[in-house]
């Protein structure tokens, strides 16, 4: 369930942190993250991504920071505006 949330300037936007936490308590696995490392390989036509680093804006779950380093980044910095989203990614089990 998304939830909305009202900002200072009368603008609204979803929540989905709390998704999150829940997607990856039920779902998150090195399958999860196989399947995520294709897909952003097979977006980016590459074979791995050995050497380069990596931005994950809107970082949710974290499930694409944990597939680009498995797929060979030095270093992936991932951010998120929501908190929840935030800690959903710390707190994988």
């Amino acid at each position: 369930m998304n939830t909305q949330v009202e900002l200072e300037d009368d603008t609204q936007r979803f929540e989905f942190g709390r998704n999150w936490y829940d997607f990856i308590q039920k779902n998150f696995g090195k399958d999860r993250v196989e399947a995520s490392k294709k897909k952003i390989l097979e977006f980016l036509g590459r074979d791995n991504l050995e050497g380069l680093d990596m931005i994950d804006i809107g970082c949710g779950s974290g499930l694409h920071s944990i597939a680009a380093l498995e797929a060979g980044v030095k270093s992936v910095h991932g951010f998120d505006y929501d908190p929840e989203s935030i800690i959903s990614s710390a707190n994988r089990p």
